[in-house]
């Protein structure tokens, strides 16, 4: 016979599941146009459990953020920028995530201007930021050379702006990115190449 849940134990799971409605309709939707009671119903929910999990749709979008960049901290070779998308057909479990990723990195351009503006929320979103930094900072150490001119720190951070630059790029316009060309660059950078 299964164990009931916990109170604590059913909280996160509604935390998780408006967190999960949260990605879908903000990717779906933008950040802009993203409403709490359409996020709550998806999750099976009334907008009272996003109140009672967060203090509002800024909040939510920050916590799935941090879900996010679990996920591809966890799993480095994921990235939102798929330099194959659209270049042939996928299988369509595939293309439902590229789409959701791309959606939602939509709505984090959004979310970013507007929390560049907003005081409490910069500090907010630059924490995320660092955090991805962070990540780069550490795979840019593991492959540089000594004799290199730049610190880790300088490299993780070109390395984040490759990145961020491209998909920026991709998302804008649907410029394909040679997935070869991109990989070049990125070991030259790491001087791997």
């Amino acid at each position: 016979m299964k164990k009931p849940l916990t109170r604590e134990e059913k909280q996160l799971q509604t935390r998780e599941l408006l967190i999960d409605s949260a990605r879908t309709v903000f990717s779906r939707d933008g950040y802009h146009a993203a409403r709490l009671e359409v996020i709550a119903t998806e999750a099976g929910f009334t907008k009272g459990a996003v109140y009672s999990n967060f203090s509002g749709k800024p909040e939510l979008f920050l916590a799935v953020i941090d879900a996010n960049l679990d996920i591809s901290l966890d799993n480095p070779d994921m990235t939102v920028v798929n330099a194959y998308h659209g270049r042939y057909p996928l299988p369509p479990e595939t293309q439902k995530l590229i789409d959701t990723a791309q959606g939602f990195a939509l709505a984090t351009l959004e979310f970013t201007a507007a929390a560049a503006r907003d005081s409490e929320l910069r500090p907010q979103i630059t924490a995320r930021l660092s955090r991805q930094l962070d990540s780069y900072t550490r795979d840019a150490a593991k492959s540089r050379s000594d004799d290199d001119p730049l610190t880790a720190e300088e490299l993780g951070f070109f390395l984040s702006a490759l990145e961020q630059g491209t998909s920026i790029h991709i998302l804008a316009g649907g410029i394909p990115v040679d997935h070869s060309a991109y990989t070049e660059v990125v070991e030259r950078i790491t001087r791997r190449a």
